[in-house]
């Protein structure tokens, strides 16, 4: 019962996060200055996919910022610094909800562009990509997640993994021109 309740709850807080208008931009890798990513916090070789492509953007000039959801209580891979937010249960109230600082610090920034590389949608990564402040949003073409995101990019079940999946958002990035004025 409280599991329902709970649900109502969420899918009435996503809701509630819909109604909030914002300015869609499309970006692409030359245009995005700020980049926002949302991942899980798995296992090490996960972490060393998502840490690899974003020191790669990093290279490129472009300023990212790495919010992830830790599924273990203890990580001695992770390495953590001022752009990368770690949440763990003890971050978010009853109804799932990020309460602590550095995520609400998170939720007050712009980004040119926030990446969901979360596989499976849920509650934590629907709304915390609403809450964030982005021209341009990217996940996994899922259920529901039409409403929350800009491009979302259909991945075949036998190769949907976070590299496969980040190979993608970089094709698609690479396709996307803008017309010189």
């Amino acid at each position: 019962m409280f599991n329902t309740i709970k649900k109502i709850r969420q899918k009435r807080l996503l809701q509630q996060q819909l109604k909030y208008t914002r300015v869609r931009q499309m970006h692409n890798l030359q245009t995005a200055k700020r980049i926002a990513m949302i991942f899980d916090v798995g296992d090490e070789q996960s972490w060393k996919i998502i840490n690899k492509f974003a020191t790669e953007l990093s290279k490129r000039g472009k300023e990212m910022v790495l919010l992830g959801r830790k599924l273990q209580k203890e990580l001695d891979f992770v390495i953590t610094n001022t752009s990368v937010i770690l949440c763990n249960l003890e971050d978010v109230d009853f109804w799932g909800v990020p309460k602590n600082y550095p995520v609400g610090n998170f939720f007050n920034q712009h980004f040119d562009m926030l990446i969901d590389t979360i596989q499976e949608p849920d509650f934590f990564s629907q709304y915390v990509s609403l809450k964030t402040m982005a021209d341009y949003k990217i996940s996994r073409d899922k259920a529901d997640n039409e409403k929350y995101f800009d491009l979302l990019i259909r991945m075949d079940d036998s190769t949907d993994d976070v590299k496969a999946f980040l190979k993608q958002v970089l094709y698609y990035l690479n396709l996307i021109t803008f017309e010189k004025k």
